[in-house]
């Protein structure tokens, strides 16, 4: 990986983004084959290729370069937000869906006979795995889409974890697998009987082992150079790499349909981001704003319970789709909230290909988030002094810069605002 491009053009992979020959990024939801556009702030999200340096972005268009945050600004900005967004999406697929699988495998004795025996531990940690066992998951699961009790993930401005204080943070916290643990008979309002809320219990550690422990998964960031992005990536390929390895020792011998993650190692390991942040200059809707965040985007302060978090206060109104052609953006689509199934909007696929199509799951409404942030002392050391002039290129202005003769720039990230 040399340049930022390269590191975006794998970066996008891993979220089940995908660009065409422009640049211009859509989405593939699992289970499906038609891509859907990708618009942030309705506009296209659009790598910022070559290309663009001289002719500039579209009107239509917004660049994918969450590398340039600026932390000197409170709140995350609109590129990170999707990104968050998009990734609650795919987690929370991929976690209900292995879960339902393994479940429903482990619940269908004829079949074990046909399965590797190196897929043989996992059943030994459910034996009294049945039919029941399966509906009611299904049900559970359900309700905690519904109530927001799946699992959250958000950034967050500064924070402890495990002892240490990072600037940001990014949080996970697997909600239902501690509602689970913590019962002794009932689930989200569910009844269940001992026996099988053991073999639940069984199955969310095996799926995501202390989940339950808000700091098993969350990431934190100390960095200069885009921490909001950097705690994120680390958290989500955190929770990834777990999943990950359930599909490849499970799913993959017994041959069930869940899709990896692809490109998780290189950007789990790829660390050097003061290498490439600013090959490309900071570019609109990726540096954050100084904007009061909306009251039902902010997580309150020490007193509130991971549980009121998670659980309730207010929300914000879902907002409408708006349709092109029959087609809706996956902004839109992340964002209308729970009580829209994607199977009554995502056209012209039928029913049976929609995305996040396991029969009851709903994916996409905000976390609260909180996006304020301190004065950073930091702030002066990235800002040039240099004389500000006009530059053609993308339509912005930069610092003056001795010129990059690889990209045409020399400068960006969080000194270029």
């Amino acid at each position: 990986m040399t340049s930022t491009l390269d590191y975006y053009n794998q970066l996008i992979a891993l979220f089940r983004l995908h660009a065409d020959k422009n640049g211009i990024i859509s989405y593939l939801p699992p289970g499906t084959s038609e891509k859907l556009p990708v618009t942030v702030e309705g506009k296209k999200l659009t790598l910022p290729l070559d290309k663009y340096a001289n002719v500039g972005f579209k009107e239509d268009q917004i660049a994918f370069h969450p590398l340039s945050e600026n932390i000197a600004r409170k709140n995350a900005s609109p590129v990170m937000q999707f990104l968050q967004r998009t990734a609650k999406a795919n987690l929370a697929f991929t976690v209900s869906e292995l879960m339902i699988k393994l479940l429903e495998i482990a619940s269908d004795v004829e079949k074990h006979k046909d399965i590797p025996p190196s897929c043989a531990k996992f059943f030994k940690k459910v034996p009294n795995a049945d039919k029941q066992t399966v509906t009611l998951l299904k049900q559970i699961l359900k309700k905690a889409i519904k109530t927001n009790k799946f699992f959250i993930l958000y950034l967050k401005n500064g924070g402890k974890l495990n002892g240490v204080m990072y600037n940001k943070v990014t949080m996970f916290h697997f909600v239902l697998a501690e509602e689970i643990k913590n019962s002794t008979g009932e689930v989200l309002g569910i009844t269940v009987s001992k026996q099988r809320l053991a073999t639940l219990k069984a199955l969310v550690e095996f799926i995501l082992p202390k989940g339950d422990n808000v700091e098993t998964y969350s990431a934190g960031s100390k960095s200069r150079i885009a921490p909001y992005f950097e705690s994120f990536v680390e958290a989500y390929t955190n929770v990834a790499s777990v999943l990950q390895k359930s599909i490849t020792d499970f799913c993959m011998p017994m041959d069930l349909d869940l899709e990896s993650f692809e490109n998780l190692d290189e950007i789990k390991d790829f660390k050097d981001f003061g290498d490439i942040y600013d090959e490309i200059p900071a570019l609109n809707g990726n540096q954050g704003d100084n904007a009061e965040a909306k009251q039902e985007d902010v997580v309150k302060s020490k007193e509130q319970t991971w549980q009121e978090t998670v659980g309730g206060g207010t929300t914000s109104p879902v907002p409408q789709p708006k349709v092109n052609n029959g087609k809706v953006s996956v902004d839109d689509y992340l964002k209308m909230g729970n009580q829209f199934n994607a199977n009554t909007y995502v056209q012209p696929l039928p029913v049976q290909q929609a995305p996040m199509g396991n029969g009851f799951f709903n994916v996409g409404q905000p976390q609260p988030q909180q996006m304020m942030q301190p004065h950073n002392p930091f702030a002066a050391a990235f800002a040039p002094t240099q004389q500000t002039v006009a530059q053609p290129q993308y339509g912005y202005s930069i610092a003056q810069q001795p010129v990059n003769p690889g990209y045409g720039y020399n400068g960006g990230g969080t000194g270029l605002l």
